[in-house]
């Protein structure tokens, strides 16, 4: 099977050489977006997604009160339609394609 995964800092997608012609069908955050700049990472998958990609992102559901709102919040600002929400366990599943 043909491994097209990459893992990387998404912050810093610009130095692994991808050109603007390489675009992302799925951007997927998993526990990663714990830094104060989280919402940059949302922002660049935005950037690099194609029309209609999906970003599923995986956090804590016992995040401090209120991140998962703001979460929530950045995701919609960014152009992104939310379209699966779910709590499961410790963990709380988003999922949205872009706009």
């Amino acid at each position: 099977m043909l491994n097209r995964s990459v893992l990387f800092d998404v912050a810093n997608i610009d130095t692994l050489g991808f050109t603007v012609f390489m675009f992302l069908d799925v951007a997927v955050f998993s526990l990663s977006l714990m830094g104060k700049n989280w919402h940059e990472y949302i922002t660049e998958a935005k950037r690099c997604l194609v029309t209609n990609g999906i970003l599923i992102i995986a956090e804590t559901t016992k995040s401090p009160k209120g991140r998962l709102s703001n979460l929530r919040d950045e995701i919609q600002k960014q152009g992104f339609d939310i379209y699966s929400d779910e709590e499961r366990a410790d963990f709380t599943f988003i999922e949205s394609r872009g706009l």
